[in-house]
């Protein structure tokens, strides 16, 4: 009897004469399990794990063991963010208006909204003593110290006092007051008078005094006559009352509080030295115009008291009167000046008091806008909103910011805070950096920080939500996820899932159909070329078109397995791999075989190893 022994059973090529099958090869096969070459039927049915969805299009089993499902053609990925003992995970496709994440047995809207109001700011100036106040505050000292030395000052005259020799035969030094009659105008004033009757002086000696270039003038003092000379003898001034001065300066406070003493007795009372020197006939300047007052005295004197009769002693005497009235007139014209000048010279001594001040705060101007974001209960930040108005203030202002109130409601994950973000500058250039966190309840924050305060740079200017159209999301390497709508690749923030900046998207030249991976390549199928996409992260991915115009028709057949991307192509089943893309069925089914079983309505999975690819024939 025949027998017809099959040891090997190593698949079907139905596209192969039966004739020429190689060995442990057939045309058909079903039900059979081929991973171990020998004849295994596939296991039945075993008994229900989970219930899913009617009409489940997709099923997907998280680590801990729940099955999610849905209805439609749906991606499901693990969260590759430790999220401290939640188990998360992103969905596209279950829900047709936006792309999901699933935590807890409920599905939430993937991505935090960014506010779309601009926050609304309102300087509050702050109340500082700055370099102006302290100028104020410098010049009103000066003005009440210049006052206090107008009252606390007297009268007084400088240069010898009037003579008491004198001279020769009865005659007299009279003071501005002694006689009425006397040609002298104040009490700096004097005469020198000599007997005489009418215009005629008694002693030969003093006849000199009658010359009409002296101004002589008879009076009668003391019941006798007499003929005087009036002359300027001592400059007027004024002296310094330094206990009155002193006890005003000690009145003085110190602003802006005005509750402590301006300045110290010591200090005090070295101001007051230095004023009172001024008009001091002991210190300079006064000193040596008193020297020259006291010396023309001398000289008037020595002229007076000559007793011979030569025609030159008259004028000999006017000299040394005019010589004498312009000295009394420098000194007079000094006290005018000091008078007239008061001010300036009381700023200049206080001028090296100005430490006594309260230190001015520095006004240091700077021009800021304000921006917040939302951030919600799992510590997921929103892109920012609109910046606030430009805002020119004074470092230690403050700045009252108001935010609406949040329209962020479900689906979305509830939102629990907002932050609020300041422009800055610095050496290493401007950025948005963090001033507080508020809750969502509280809508306005008053920011007093100083710059160095602040604490780190926003970091979601670009994280908008992911497209509402987002399908296809695949795993890859470095906490990135990828997907597609249309012709554009998109990729996430690395480990924020939520966020999917526009800069991140590549524009395809075909429709895409999915999206696989191996290693840290992505594999993006479309209607025309397939294309390879890798990079370091996000920001630095760029897009290969390969040469092979194998298409993919059916989204389902795409599966991501060990070494490569196994997708259904109008040719057949297509790896794409580091060597490219190889269709792995070809010699097993010719492209009119493999159409009939209607590959564009085919779906896959892998599984130990193996690509299971469901067709549908009819």
């Amino acid at each position: 009897m025949a027998v017809i022994k099959i040891t090997e059973f190593g698949g079907i090529q139905p596209s192969v004469d039966p004739r020429n099958l190689p060995r442990g090869s057939a045309q058909t096969a079903h039900n059979l399990d081929l991973r171990f070459g020998d004849f295994r039927p596939v296991k039945g049915i075993g008994a229900a794990v989970a219930t899913v969805v009617a009409g489940a299009r997709t099923i997907f089993r998280t680590p801990s063991g729940v099955w999610l499902s849905s209805a439609l053609d749906a991606n499901y990925v693990n969260s590759q963010v430790n999220d401290a003992g939640y188990e998360r995970v992103y969905v596209t496709g279950r829900n047709p208006e936006h792309p999901e994440v699933w935590q807890g047995g409920t599905y939430y809207r993937l991505g935090v909204p960014a506010p779309l109001i601009a926050p609304s700011v309102s300087v509050s100036t702050a109340d500082e003593y700055t370099q102006a106040d302290q100028d104020k505050t410098a010049n009103e000292v000066i003005d009440a110290v210049t006052a206090y030395v107008r009252v606390n000052v007297s009268n007084a005259l400088f240069g010898n006092t009037k003579p008491t020799n004198g001279g020769t035969l009865g005659g007299l030094w009279l003071a501005h007051g002694d006689n009425a009659s006397l040609a002298t105008t104040s009490s700096a004033d004097v005469a020198y008078t000599v007997p005489a009757s009418g215009s005629t002086v008694t002693a030969a000696s003093d006849q000199y005094l009658s010359d009409p270039s002296l101004n002589g003038k008879a009076i009668t003092h003391s019941s006798a006559g007499y003929w005087s000379v009036a002359m300027a003898w001592r400059a007027s001034g004024y002296a310094v009352n330094e206990t009155a001065l002193k006890a005003g300066l000690l009145a003085l406070t110190l602003p802006p509080a005005n509750t402590a003493a301006l300045l110290t007795d010591a200090q005090a009372q070295a101001i007051v030295d230095r004023i009172a020197d001024l008009a001091d006939p002991a210190k300079e300047p006064v000193l040596r115009y008193v020297n020259n007052i006291n010396q023309r005295q001398n000289a008037v004197l020595t002229q007076i008291l000559r007793t011979d009769t030569d025609a030159a002693r008259a004028p000999a005497l006017l000299s040394a009167i005019q010589n004498l009235a312009v000295e009394v007139a420098v000194l007079n014209q000094y006290f005018a000046d000091l008078n007239a000048n008061l001010r300036s010279y009381v700023a200049a001594i206080l001028a090296g008091y100005r430490y006594v001040l309260t230190p001015a705060v520095e006004r240091v101007l700077e021009t800021r806008v304000y921006i917040y974001t939302y951030v919600n209960e799992w510590g997921q930040e929103s892109a920012p909103s609109p910046a606030s108005e430009l805002l020119e203030l004074d470092q230690n202002d403050s700045v009252i910011v108001t935010i609406p109130a949040c329209p962020v409601t479900s689906p979305y994950v509830p939102i629990a805070s907002w932050r609020l973000y300041r422009s800055a500058t610095s050496n290493l250039g401007a950025a948005y950096q963090l001033a507080a966190e508020v809750a969502i309840g509280t809508l306005t924050y008053t920011d007093s920080k100083l710059q160095e305060e602040l604490e780190e740079e926003c970091q979601t200017l670009t994280w908008i939500e992911p497209p509402t159209d987002l399908i296809g999301l695949t795993g890859g390497p470095n906490g990135i996820m990828a997907g597609f709508f249309g012709r554009t690749l998109c990729f996430c923030e690395p480990f924020a899932p939520y966020a999917w900046p526009a800069e991140y998207r590549i524009s395809l030249e075909y429709e895409i159909v999915a999206v696989g991976i191996f290693g840290q390549t992505y594999v993006v199928v479309t209607e025309g070329s397939p294309y390879y996409v890798s990079g370091a992260d996000s920001a630095s991915m760029s897009a290969q078109k390969l040469e092979t115009t194998q298409a993919c028709v059916s989204k389902r057949s795409l599966v991501s397995a060990e070494g490569g991307v196994f997708y259904a192509s109008p040719d057949g089943l297509c790896l794409a791999g580091p060597q490219g893309v190889t269709v792995v069925s070809q010699g097993a089914y010719d492209k009119a075989d493999w159409g009939g079983l209607n590959p564009s309505r085919s779906f896959a999975a892998f599984s130990e190893g193996v690509y299971y690819i469901f067709t549908d024939a009819g």
